[in-house]
């Protein structure tokens, strides 16, 4: 997903196509972790039930209860409708899970060993629960694609292409990334969630940070602001 863009023909598209690797790569970072946070809310857990959030990979620890399993199979199915519809197939993900006995947790490679030899499975079926839909096989003439990934079918250049440029043009003077359900009105680069994950992660300038805590306090609106570079040390997240 990274690396699928088009090579640039001059200089100014050279600069650009590096804006957009470094915008790209850290949308991803962003939407693996907005999904591990995401998941747990759904499931009214805790964040400290999710163990690792990076690198394309999420783990949760969650409760062997049958009314958060059903949670998470609701959650994983609008979680793949959403990317569906986002991405077009071009990005997904699969999910794996094992049971744990309290004697696991002294030796968790077995465990670990198990939920990787599901995992690969998983990964061979990716959006196989789409096969079943009377809609699969349906499909519309498109003319033209965004010349930047050559999937989205607009004649222009698409704006998650765009998005990802000017994400990569405004990291360098990011302090914070402050996700919210509501697109505040700081910072100019908020980028909406897909389907159902709701809400918008933000890229905060220094002067930035502090007029959204206020805008969140007045607002009462649930906000997660979290440092990328060097932050001051009198601003309370």
């Amino acid at each position: 997903f990274i690396y699928r863009i088009t090579e640039p023909t001059d200089e100014r598209g050279f600069r650009h196509t590096a804006k957009r690797l470094r915008g790209r790569s850290l949308y991803l970072a962003l939407l693996n972790r907005a999904v591990a946070n995401w998941l747990v809310q759904r499931l009214d857990l805790p964040p400290t039930n999710v163990l690792y959030a990076g690198g394309g990979v999420i783990e949760l620890l969650l409760p062997p209860v049958g009314l958060v399993q059903a949670q998470l199979s609701d959650a994983l199915r609008d979680l793949s409708d959403g990317m569906w519809d986002t991405f077009h197939g071009d990005l997904g993900f699969a999910h794996a899970t094992t049971p744990m006995q309290p004697r696991d947790f002294a030796n968790v490679q077995r465990t670990r060993t198990r939920l990787e030899q599901e995992l690969a499975i998983a990964k061979r079926r990716k959006w196989h629960e789409r096969l079943e839909r009377e809609d699969f096989f349906s499909h519309e003439k498109i003319y033209h694609t965004c010349p930047v990934c050559e999937i989205t079918p607009v004649k222009r250049i698409c704006d998650l292409c765009d998005r990802h440029k000017q994400i990569g043009q405004r990291l360098p003077y990011t302090v914070a990334l402050a996700h919210a359900l509501e697109r505040p009105p700081q910072g100019d680069i908020s980028i909406a969630l897909p389907g159902a994950l709701e809400g918008y992660l933000t890229l905060v300038s220094a002067e930035e940070q502090r007029a959204l805590l206020r805008w969140a306090e007045q607002n009462q609106q649930p906000l997660l602001l979290q440092g990328v570079n060097e932050m001051p040390q009198d601003v309370e997240t």
